[in-house]
């Protein structure tokens, strides 16, 4: 009987851990994700071209998209899109923002 206790208490044991292993890494993640996010956000070129890259561990993608608003300085719609190459998870950001400089064509 003592050994049946003691070997729950074990099995209990394991599965906390692992659990415990699981959330940290997660938040490891997403602790990543906003760090890049940030970086992105903040040194990206600012053009309509839209960048993308990987680092990280992360495929990333930058666009920036004319709202259509009508106002009397052009609004842009900047979105930064991350997805963990391992977990298949998603983060993004977006912000509004006066609109790049046109090309002249």
């Amino acid at each position: 009987m003592a050994l049946m206790i003691l070997a729950l208490g074990l099995i209990l044991s394991l599965q906390a851990v692992t659990q415990a292993r699981h959330a940290a890494a997660m938040a490891w993640e997403i602790r990543r994700a906003h760090t890049l996010l940030t970086h992105l956000m903040e040194s990206a070129p600012r053009s309509f071209d839209e960048l993308r890259g990987d680092s990280d561990g992360f495929a990333w993608r930058v666009q920036v998209q004319l709202t259509g608003a009508e106002r009397p300085v052009e609004v842009c719609r900047r979105s930064t899109t991350l997805t963990n190459v391992r977990s298949g998870r998603t983060y993004a950001a977006a912000t509004l923002e006066t609109c790049p400089p046109a090309d002249p064509a």
